[in-house]
């Protein structure tokens, strides 16, 4: 399976959800970005923010973060655990970061595990083209 995520991948949505409901968009509609994965066990990802969103548009959806962070990932069964060396938030170096996630038809989809959040399960799913 590991083989399947190496090589880089475009960003086409990040979003926040709750079951099919999208709460959000942290980095705006049309984000840009890239995750690359190597056959030596290294990845790294960066994504900046989009175009600004459409007018009554919700606060969460105008943020401007950037993520960018790279470090060595490993796999088991449908996650896959970065273990990040270097970031553009130092608190998250020497953490790890578990992922879950299914590809088809070309499209790498990587989602967090569920966390309640007033009293609401959400979670982050994010989806990557392969380049």
């Amino acid at each position: 399976m590991k083989n399947e995520l190496i090589g880089a991948w475009s960003l086409v949505s990040c979003e926040v959800r709750a079951g099919d409901r999208i709460l959000g968009r942290p980095f705006g509609i049309d984000a840009p970005g890239l995750i690359t994965f190597s056959d030596s066990g290294y990845m790294s990802v960066i994504i900046t923010p989009g175009l600004p969103p459409k007018e009554g548009a919700s606060q969460q959806e105008a943020r401007t973060d950037v993520l960018a962070f790279a470090g060595t990932y490993d796999m088991e069964g449908d996650a896959v655990t970065y273990h990040i060396l270097v970031s553009i938030r130092p608190e998250q170096v020497g953490t790890d970061q578990v992922r879950l996630f299914t590809i088809d038809e070309g499209k790498l989809v990587l989602r967090t595990r569920p966390q309640v959040v007033n009293g609401e399960e959400q979670f982050g799913n994010i989806v990557w083209q392969r380049r």
